[in-house]
């Protein structure tokens, strides 16, 4: 059975990772996303395309990974965690997104965290299977309100905040990013995109379990 981070260890990752002794040692609180478009004819969720990048600065764990979920850290100063989510979506993209309009295009899928083990994702006939190592994948434990959010009707602008820290960002689809990096096991949250597929191919964004075990998952 894995044993999940001491609470020591997390305040040493922190502090390594630049964090100051002040900082408490207990997950930090995020929004994250994945960001997913429907292209045209496209029916099956396998189809739709997600947004990804390497990552090129920041974090040194995360440096030369690539990553298809994108987040934003609640900060004292927001009023509140959705103020966070708009916050994020408008430095990381440069989307002026009322409440509204945030409320139409993006689905609550769950809480993650603060495990995310390394995993990977192959498919069987038409059938995706997320295979889940016993290993953690994040060396600084946080927790996360997951969405996934429909860009349909949004343009990524090139000069916004993702593009100061990732290289070679692109559209892909889900079927496309298995057959290229479902073997992966550096590619960072697949268990993260897994959910926001189940969601996507549950049709009524159906609240499951967002923790994935060690072993062999289908949806």
């Amino acid at each position: 059975m894995h044993e999940g981070l001491t609470l020591g260890k997390q305040l040493e990752n922190k502090i390594r990772r630049g964090g100051s002794l002040d900082w408490s040692a207990l997950p930090d609180p995020a929004m994250e996303f994945v960001i997913y478009k429907v292209r045209e004819g496209a029916v099956n969720p396998l189809d739709f395309e997600i947004f990804e990048a390497e990552r090129a600065k920041g974090i040194a764990d995360c440096v030369g990974r690539w990553q298809g979920k994108w987040g934003t850290q609640i900060r004292a100063t927001d009023p509140s965690p959705l103020h966070s989510a708009l916050r994020g979506l408008k430095e990381l993209f440069g989307w002026e997104m009322d409440y509204r309009e945030f409320n139409l295009t993006a689905n609550f899928v769950g809480m993650i965290g603060p495990w995310f083990h390394r995993s990977t994702v192959r498919l069987d006939g038409d059938e995706p299977v997320l295979s889940v190592l016993e290993e953690q994948g994040e060396e600084t434990a946080f927790t996360a309100s997951l969405f996934i959010l429909n860009a349909m009707w949004h343009d990524v602008d090139p000069s916004a905040g993702y593009a100061k820290a990732t290289k070679d960002a692109r559209w892909i689809s889900v079927k496309q990013l298995i057959s290229e990096r479902g073997q992966d096991t550096s590619y960072l949250y697949w268990s993260t995109i897994a959910l926001a597929m189940r969601s996507l191919r549950g049709g009524g964004f159906k609240r499951y379990d967002t923790y994935f075990p060690p072993g062999e998952h289908r949806f």
